[in-house]
């Protein structure tokens, strides 16, 4: 069954089991949350970006959706929602549609939300009664998936110290804010991208823990974690790989993955014509070691009127420093690489450290191109809670004792049939998480392009991403080979997954 075939199905089980209980004592408790539930199947799928206050979330944002959309700086933000979403905006001028606690909503321009930035008391009062400010942009990745920028974990905001915090866990369904008997269904992510400090916080695992707990455990799978601002230091950069293993062993039950990234060397990347200017210039340093010890040792220093050993200007340092635009140490980074290489590769190896266009392949994979996927397996979850619900209050006892008129048989035939819809539900979810099995291949094959020759790559991404529906015998033939004899134990693990992929085509 095709992804839309099992969402149609779903639709369709849920319509059902609402019609058997229209006439139960359960009508008015879970009628209108199953029909709730049946179109937000439909619905586009909510990706939650968060992390610990400066983490680089809004660069992230900012590279991810090639605008300017999410303030950088050094302070911290406002507790604001930020949505993005498909769709164009009425005026150009008011680019962004303001939601307010109180139900009212208008648009607004670029300098009402630039007043919103800052941590003052005043400014923290301001946007106490935002709601979210949502984005409306004309990008093909949200048509089914709706971005959304939370304000973060650990924040010093506000006079309680947690203003960003709450807004979090409120917007995620972290704090409880409905009756025991009625699904949550609004507000709550369908998935969460967590970007990771430099060290371990506990508060990383009590944030995920309690997103798992609202979703089951196996939401896992639409949690990926990011270690950012790998460009902070050398060691960080040099060692991204293994640091992100790391913090994946230790979190490996809470995330799907750990990937190393820096959004801010992918966003200021230079040109080609701009990096040959850079190497021009640079190159006249003498050597590696006055390069780091004295040129890169510090902002401060790179701009002092004359370096000793350095032959270069201020005026042509500056010529090639965006300062106030480039972080100096993305700045610092590009010169290190750009003087150890020809410029066409030390472009590419800037490209790749930065890690942003792995994770764009992955998000594509992961979350854009299985938004269906997420919302029915959501759908699946909340309808058997309800079923689980109902069973634990004894259906024939609950219906016998309510309903006198009903006959025995009737309320026999009720019973099955509810069983009979949960027997299908939990059918239908252990589909979903099969496929998530080859889902997950796919996110360790982006982790370990290089294990594969580019032809191998591009026929694991057709492979797992269901654009290969052929059988080819040779093909199956050759990762059986490779599943057992490969030296890399990541290579022999993929390619297991290859050969069971190409027996499910065959079988089907």
């Amino acid at each position: 069954m095709t992804n839309n075939d099992v969402a149609l199905r779903v639709k369709d089980l849920i319509a059902d089991l609402s019609n058997l209980l229209l006439n139960t004592p359960w009508r008015n408790l879970y009628c209108d949350s199953l029909n709730a539930i049946s179109q937000e199947i439909s619905s586009p799928c909510r990706l939650a970006i968060t992390g610990r206050v400066k983490a680089g979330k809004s660069s992230l944002i900012n590279v991810l959706l090639n605008g300017d959309y999410a303030k950088v700086g050094t302070d911290e933000t406002t507790a604001t929602i930020n949505i993005f979403k498909y769709g164009e905006v009425p005026d150009k001028s008011l680019p962004v549609l303001c939601e307010y606690i109180n139900g009212k909503s208008e648009w607004v321009s670029k300098s009402f939300l630039d007043s919103l930035q800052g941590n003052t008391s005043e400014i923290v009062s301001r946007i106490s009664g935002i709601r979210s400010l949502t984005f409306f942009l004309s990008d093909e990745r949200l048509r089914n998936t709706i971005l959304i920028d939370t304000p973060g974990i650990d924040a010093v905001v506000g006079e309680s110290g947690d203003a960003h915090q709450e807004q979090t866990e409120k917007f995620l369904g972290l704090r409880k804010q409905h009756n025991d008997e009625t699904i949550q269904i609004s507000n709550n992510a369908d998935a969460v991208i967590l970007l990771l400090g430099e060290v371990s916080h506990e508060s990383d695992v009590d944030f995920i823990q309690g997103f798992l707990k609202n979703r089951g455990h196996h939401s896992c799978i639409n949690t990926i974690a990011l270690l950012s601002q790998i460009d902070l230091t050398d060691e960080r950069m040099n060692n991204r790989y293994e640091n992100a293993q790391k913090r994946y062993i230790s979190l490996s039950q809470y995330v799907n993955s750990v990937m190393p990234i820096s959004a801010g060397l992918k966003r200021y990347i230079p040109s080609p014509k701009e990096a040959g200017v850079i190497k021009a210039i640079i190159s006249r340093v003498p050597s590696k070691n006055i390069l780091d010890s004295l040129l890169l040792r510090s902002e401060k220093m790179y701009l002092l009127p004359k370096i000793p050993g350095v032959d270069i200007s201020l005026e042509e340092r500056l010529s090639i420093y965006k300062k106030g635009i480039v972080p100096f140490r993305c700045f610092a980074v590009f010169l290190k690489i750009i003087y150890q290489n020809e410029v066409s590769e030390a472009l590419k190896i800037i490209n790749e450290i930065s890690g942003i266009d792995a994770l764009k392949e992955v998000l594509g994979v992961q979350f854009f191109g299985r938004s269906l996927q997420i919302k029915t397996e959501t759908a699946i979850r909340q309808a058997l809670n309800i079923i689980w619900n109902v069973s634990n209050c004894s259906i024939s006892d609950s219906l016998g004792s309510t309903y006198n008129n009903i006959s025995n048989t009737e309320i026999d035939h009720i019973a099955k049939r509810i069983q009979g819809i949960q027997n299908e539900l939990e059918i239908l979810s252990q589909a979903t998480r099969d496929a998530n099995t080859y889902f997950q291949a796919m996110i360790s094959l982006a982790e370990n392009y290089q294990l594969f020759t580019e032809e191998e790559y591009e026929e694991l991404k057709g492979l797992f991403s269901d654009k290969i529906t052929i059988f080819n015998n040779d093909r199956l033939n050759f990762w059986f080979r490779d599943k057992n004899n490969s030296i890399s134990e990541l290579r022999r693990d993929i390619a297991e997954k290859a050969y069971s992929k190409y027996t499910d085509i065959a079988f089907n």
